[in-house]
């Protein structure tokens, strides 16, 4: 029952779905109060209060439901506490919640079992407590840990190095987060993070090297970064690398050309690929050809290593058309495009080298090869 704004109350007879595996009343802004009655819903699997802004409490007997494994609470701004008893939830595998005072710390430390854990509206008191509390400490099933719509947060936890079993860090829209702790390095086991709209973050600590099973690194408008560090050379089982609208990133650390696991690189808005080195570096890279062929707004470069995809096409942004380029081929250099322009791959006449071409859509580009 999304968004059903008239609801203030729920009849104590909903206790006699005894089937019933999905309560999901996200949205329901005067929602005031759920009935005890919940706790014989022992079927119940996931229950959704997001966002139901006058809801005060969740009843005591939520903890009791057997089968209960997803609870999502967030933005539920007129919550003060959860039940005491949220440490009997041991069958509780993903939690969202938001994480602005200590009870909510408090909350997210009882969840021994979690799995996947969302939380949104962080402060800066919400991590102190966190830290404070070791909190963390008792996430030993922790795989996925995402940070969303953050405003007010200017730091993580300096704990979430005790996270040792974590596969995938996000942080999206934490608009004052300022720097990663060094902690970050003990994630031993991370293979995927993803850094988007953290629009304070300036640069990426040392530390980022250590991360020895990364495979995905994602940066997405992170409009104040500056630099990547030299220690990403050190990412050997790094496959994927994505940057996007940073636009104050210097050119790139010569340590890119050890990445000899990336499949896929992408850079994106992010100024002049003359400017970030991106014809320098890519020279020790195993590439094969630019993906964007049709339409390259922007500075934008898409290589791919050939044991992703098989070389001898493309797939057309409609995704309907492929392009056809030479099998063979082992390594192509890349020129920039720019708003009115896109790429092809041609033979050069004189020389018999493939290459790639910037075509001329209207009158302000010119025709460039190399």
């Amino acid at each position: 029952m999304w968004n059903c704004t008239s609801i203030i109350t729920l009849p104590d007879s909903i206790g006699l779905l005894s089937r019933l595996q999905l309560l999901d009343f996200k949205g329901c802004r005067n929602l005031q109060k759920l009935p005890s009655t919940i706790g014989q819903l022992t079927q119940l699997e996931k229950l959704r209060v997001q966002e139901c802004e006058s809801l005060e409490s969740l009843p005591d007997s939520i903890p009791t439901l057997p089968r209960l494994q997803h609870l999502f609470i967030d933005t539920c701004t007129s919550m003060s506490k959860v039940p005491e008893t949220m440490g009997l939830m041991t069958g509780l595998t993903r939690f969202s919640t938001d994480l602005e005072t200590e009870w909510h710390a408090v909350a997210v430390g009882q969840q021994h079992g979690l799995k996947d854990l969302l939380v949104r509206k962080c402060s800066d008191e919400g991590i102190t407590w966190l830290d404070r509390n070791s909190s963390l400490a008792h996430l030993h099933h922790l795989s996925y840990f995402s940070f969303r719509d953050c405003p007010a947060m200017s730091k993580l936890p300096y704990t979430i190095g005790l996270l040792t079993n974590l596969d995938w860090l996000c942080l999206r829209r934490c608009q004052n987060l300022r720097e990663l702790p060094n902690s970050i390095g003990q994630l031993k086991l991370l293979t995927k993070l993803g850094l988007t709209r953290c629009s304070s973050l300036e640069t990426l600590p040392d530390c980022l090297g250590a991360l020895t099973s990364l495979e995905e690194l994602w940066i997405a408008q992170c409009r104040s970064l500056t630099k990547l560090p030299e220690s990403i050379g050190h990412l050997s089982r790094l496959e994927t690398l994505r940057i996007e609208g940073c636009g104050e990133l210097q050119p790139l650390p010569e340590s890119l050309r050890q990445l000899s696991g990336l499949m896929w690189l992408q850079i994106l808005d992010c100024g002049s690929l003359e400017g970030l080195g991106v014809l320098r570096v890519l020279q020790g890279l195993r590439i094969w050809g630019c993906t964007s062929v049709i339409n390259l707004s922007g500075s934008c470069l898409i290589v791919l290593d050939r044991k992703r995809w098989d070389p001898s096409w493309y797939r057309y942004d409609d995704g309907n058309q492929f392009l056809s380029v030479r099998g063979d081929l082992t390594e192509m250099r890349v020129v920039e495009a720019n708003d009115c322009g896109s790429l092809r791959l041609v033979q050069d006449a004189e020389s018999g080298r493939s290459i790639l071409q910037r075509v001329h859509k209207v009158d302000c580009c010119q025709l460039i090869t190399l």
